[in-house]
């Protein structure tokens, strides 16, 4: 038997080697399969650093592109990363060992900081069907703004709360502030100089009373240097409820059996001032409400829930309290169904 197998082999062997099959019939080894070498489109720059630039700046380059294979390339589309980019060439088509100038104009009128804007050639090669191009740099502003913007936290209705930022002018730049203005009666901005042409203190004042909410505003800041002519400073500030109730709102649980439960709900000054719950109103006989005092500025309303509670689905529980800014607090009571119990609905 090994005599036979080992002829069978040599058998073969020849007749490949005779070119019996032609070598049609049998696949090829994949290490034998490659990519073909024709179309190859290079740039020996492919990344271009402008840079520091000003503000406004529009950048022009040049990429250098060239065939380096065997055959035509046929450039079918380039596509940029951003509108503000744009880009030209003469021709869409390289013959072997051709160069190409891709000619592209970046505009930073708007952008500060650190830029990429990327640019991909798209190709008829399946085996390199894109090259990417990239243009790189930093727009720097002539004048520092330290912070960019300012956030108040969280304040309460009254009191005076401050806030300073400031502005330096880079080496050798000299400016003057011709004007501050603040676009919310609810701030007051001013100017001073640290060092009058080089830097300035914007202050930046929040009086009470204040609406309760979130207030985005603005402060704009006038200068007489002509690459920054004006800066904007985004000013954010919150103002909390004088008085809160949290949950804020309540979810009660429609059991099977409709058997007691209990929930809670907490009543509290963010301020810590001192105040009294007058008043519950419960929605419905369903629920009672107990008022208990932990701190004079602190209060746990103790809910107990029974029977059936579809009756105050979709209502709200109402606080009376002796706050002159904060008189009443609604808190929507939502009815869900426990394991076993239907659904309740709103009536």
């Amino acid at each position: 038997m090994k005599r036979v197998g080992k002829l069978a082999w040599c058998v073969l062997a020849g007749l490949v080697a005779q070119g019996v099959f032609g070598g049609e019939g049998l696949p090829a080894p994949a290490s034998s399969i490659v990519a073909p070498t024709g179309n190859v489109l290079s740039c020996d720059q492919p990344v271009f650093d402008f840079r520091e630039v000003p503000p406004g700046a529009v950048i022009a380059h040049t990429f250098v592109l060239q065939n380096r294979g065997t055959n035509t390339v046929r450039i079918l589309n380039v596509r940029t990363s951003c509108g503000c980019t744009t880009t030209a060439m003469a021709t869409n088509l390289l013959l072997s060992g051709q160069t190409l100038e891709l000619t592209a104009s970046l505009n930073l009128q708007g952008r500060t900081g650190t830029q990429r804007k990327t640019i991909t050639v798209e190709l008829d090669d399946p085996f390199s069907p894109r090259l990417r191009l990239a243009m790189t740099g930093v727009v720097v502003n002539p004048i520092d703004v330290m912070p960019a913007g300012v956030h108040f936290g969280t304040l309460a209705r009254d009191g005076e709360a401050e806030r300073e930022v400031l502005l330096t002018g880079r080496t050798g730049v000299v400016f003057k502030v011709k004007e501050v203005k603040a676009s919310s009666q609810d701030l007051i901005a001013t100017v001073e100089p640290r060092e009058e042409g080089r830097s300035y203190r914007v202050i930046i004042r929040s009086l009470g009373p204040r609406q309760a909410g979130t207030t985005q505003a603005a402060v704009r800041v006038l200068t007489d240097h002509p690459v920054m002519p004006e800066v904007n400073i985004p000013v954010t500030l919150f103002v909390g409820a004088d008085v809160v109730a949290a949950p804020t709102s309540l979810i009660l649980v429609q059991g099977p059996t409709n058997g007691m439960r209990i929930y809670y709900v907490g009543v509290y000054s963010p301020a810590a001032k001192p105040f009294n719950v007058i008043k519950v109103d419960s929605p419905g006989a369903a629920l009672t409400c107990t008022v208990v005092t932990l701190s004079p500025d602190r209060h746990r309303l103790e809910i107990k829930a029974a029977g059936d509670l579809g009756g105050v689905n979709g209502k709200a529980l109402r606080i009376e309290t002796d706050v002159a800014t904060m008189k009443e607090l609604l808190v929507p009571v939502r009815v869900i169904a426990g394991s076993g119990a239907p659904v309740p609905s709103a009536p």
